[in-house]
């Protein structure tokens, strides 16, 4: 077994980036904005810009084995310096994790983020919309069913592990988050559920034993407070209270898809798909102890309240065009990632969409690379809080994107100037409650990139 890894530790590709930004925002509608699509902080991942001068930099460091190996290993680290700084110290290390694989079993951790399901914008659960926080993921990748004769029933991906969240604004500070995915591909399809359960956390309930472990699986006492409500003596609803406050989690869940068009339109595109999210902020299941006097277990035992979508379309033709367009809708009736004990946050930011509750958001993009030189466009608009209030916030957001490589690949500038309409801006910094700030307002941002490899 020794000898066999040591070829693959002799070739180690790396790569060391220095990424500089510098942002002017105007900010006449919000003293602070999240980066959405600039060019070096597309997946924004937690970065807010302030009036006036922002400066981030970085140096990102990659270090991995060939990903074709049966054997692979791969370390990211990325120090950054960032003024305003999102916490008191303006020199943080933003991401540091490692990964190892034998096959098709892996095995992932330290600080970063992760995203489930397809969304290239938003991803309903999980997505690259909080800072990087810590982790462990142990994953089986790409393992391949058999065959029957010249039929092949594809490959599977799954995914679990435990996000142990940096936040002491939570009810039960610090909760940990356990994640779980799995996927099949198979001919052109591409299929899979998740599922998100939040638990623990400073005073919250912690499993110790196997059934411990079953009943979080399972969800059984989720939301089993509920119940409590039904008894009418103030005395025993208060112990009910006191009893399952100690036992509640909370959970969301999703199924996903991606269909894979290439093939069909390979004279047209060389890459061409389309794909969806549907999820619940709740699952409503028979063996659930608030959900079994309401929901029966045949002809299904669960199914999900709440809901929001994805769906969307991603293209790359020959020539090298790329357009991606997306729609996320939220149910308009009940805020999705809200939770008494176990919110479905981070610091204030949802762990998936942007966008969040009561909200609808468009996102298209198009850009083209030419030789060294890329130009690109979007258009964003976002509208929230619709359905329990009476007035919403609507951003419209137009902005180009241009870079240029210069020394063969070494180093690369670019520009990101953006306009943003504003109505009825949400100045509050509770993510569950607006707080609007009445009118109009039109706002830009101006960002200066500057990345060098070396």
């Amino acid at each position: 077994m020794i000898n066999y890894l040591i070829p693959a530790f002799l070739v180690i590709s790396q790569l060391a980036e220095f990424r500089s930004n510098i942002t002017f925002f105007s900010g006449n509608s919000k003293k602070k904005f999240y980066i959405q699509d600039q060019i070096l902080y597309p997946a924004y991942e937690g970065f807010s810009v302030s009036r006036g001068l922002n400066f981030y930099n970085s140096v990102f460091f990659l270090l991995s084995t060939p990903e074709d190996q049966d054997f692979q290993w791969r370390l990211v680290a990325e120090p950054f310096f960032s003024y305003p700084s999102p916490d008191s110290d303006p020199l943080f290390l933003h991401r540091f994790s490692s990964k190892l694989r034998y096959k098709f079993l892996a095995i992932e951790g330290g600080k970063d983020t992760i995203s489930l399901g397809p969304g290239v914008h938003n991803s309903l659960l999980l997505s690259h919309n909080i800072r990087p926080q810590n982790f462990i993921t142990p994953k089986i990748e790409n393992l391949e069913l058999p065959c029957i004769g010249e039929f092949c029933f594809g490959s599977i991906n799954f995914l679990t592990g435990f996000i142990f969240s940096q936040d002491e604004t939570q009810k039960f500070a610090n909760p940990t988050f356990w994640i779980m995915s799995f996927s099949w591909d198979i001919l052109i399809f591409h299929l899979g559920a998740s599922r998100i359960i939040g638990f623990g956390g400073k005073g919250g309930w912690k499993p110790k034993t196997i059934k411990d472990y079953f009943d979080l699986f399972t969800a059984k006492y989720e939301n089993a407070i509920g119940t409590c409500d039904w008894i009418q003596d103030e005395a025993e609803k208060q112990k009910c209270y006191d009893h399952w406050i100690q036992r509640d989690t909370n959970q969301v869940a999703q199924v996903f898809g991606v269909i894979k068009f290439s093939e069909l339109l390979q004279d047209f595109f060389e890459e061409f798909s389309g794909y969806f999210e549907y999820g619940g902020d709740d699952l409503v299941a028979c063996w659930q102890v608030e959900d079994r006097s309401i929901k029966s277990c045949f002809p299904l035992p669960f199914g999900f309240t709440d809901a929001a979508w994805v769906v969307g379309l991603q293209a790359i033709t020959h020539n090298q065009w790329l357009f991606q367009i997306e729609y996320t809708w939220f149910n308009k009736m009940r805020k999705f990632y809200a939770h008494g004990n176990y919110p479905m946050t981070v610091k204030g930011r949802y762990l998936g969409a942007h966008s969040g509750p009561l909200s609808d958001d468009v996102w298209i993009k198009i850009a083209k690379g030419i030789d060294g030189f890329y130009i690109g466009g979007n258009f964003h608009y976002t509208s929230r809080w619709s359905g329990l209030y009476n007035i919403q916030e609507k951003i419209y957001e137009f902005g180009l994107r241009f870079s240029v490589d210069l020394n063969g690949d070494t180093n690369t500038i670019g520009l990101s100037p953006t306009i943003y309409i504003i109505n009825n801006p949400d100045v509050g910094t509770n993510p569950f409650e607006p707080n609007f700030r009445l009118g109009k307002f039109v706002d830009f941002s101006i960002a200066f990139v500057f990345i060098s490899r070396f």
